[in-house]
C-alpha cells in the first residue's frame, strides 16, 4: 500500500471502522515508523493449514523448545500457511525442528512464488536447527505470505512429514 498522510486526529474525533483501517490497520508504517522488520521467527503452531489435516505437537526434552508441531496424519500435499511484515533485502530461511527417515520434502513460495525447497528427510533422526535451500529477495518493504507445501520425498524417505517447532527469516548479510 502506498504511503498517504497521516489523519489529523483531533479530541472527539469518532473513529469508524474505514478510518480505522485505512490508517491504521493496512498502513503498515504506522505500524512500523519507516522501519520494516530484518527479522522474523514464526511459530509452527500459529500456521495456518489450508490443506490436510490438522497440525498436532509432540513433546519431549530431547527437542529443540521441548516440542515440535507436524501434521496429524501426513500426506502429500499437506499446506500451511504464514505471514510476515519484511524489510526490503535479502533473506534465508532457518528451521528448528527434526529432519527423520519419515521427512518429506518441503517447497515455500512467497506470494505465490517458489523461493526454496528443503528435505526433512535423513536417514536416521537429527534434531537440530537447519538452513536450507537458496537466499530469496524481497523485493519491496511489505507483509508478505509465505506458503508452505509438501511436494513429495526423498525415495529413500518412509512418508511426508514435517516437524517444525519455528521458522526463523534471516537477513543474508546477518544484519539485524
Amino acid at each position: 500500500m502506498p504511503w498517504a498522510d497521516q489523519f489529523d486526529w483531533t479530541d472527539g474525533d469518532m473513529v469508524g471502522a474505514f478510518a480505522k483501517n485505512v490508517y491504521v490497520r493496512d498502513d503498515e508504517l504506522h505500524l512500523y515508523h519507516e522501519s520494516f522488520p530484518r527479522r522474523v521467527t514464526l511459530w509452527h503452531e500459529a500456521s495456518l493449514v489450508t490443506a490436510g489435516n490438522a497440525l498436532a505437537a509432540v513433546t519431549g526434552t530431547s527437542y529443540h523448545n521441548n516440542y515440535y508441531i507436524h501434521q496429524n496424519a501426513a500426506a502429500n500435499a499437506d499446506t500451511f500457511t504464514q505471514s510476515a511484515s519484511l524489510a526490503e533485502g535479502e533473506y534465508i530461511m532457518r528451521f528448528t525442528g527434526q529432519t527423520h527417515a519419515n521427512g518429506g520434502y518441503l517447497v515455500v513460495r512467497m506470494d505465490g512464488v517458489f523461493i526454496t525447497s528443503f528435505n526433512f528427510y535423513t536417514a536416521g533422526s537429527t534434531i537440530q536447527p537447519f538452513a536450507g535451500g537458496q537466499a530469496f529477495v524481497v523485493p519491496a518493504s511489505k507483509r508478505v505470505t509465505l506458503e508452505f507445501k509438501v511436494e513429495g520425498q526423498d525415495a529413500a524417505s518412509g512418508g511426508y512429514d514435517v516437524r517444525i517447532s519455528s521458522i526463523s527469516i534471516l537477513p543474508v548479510d546477518g544484519d539485524a
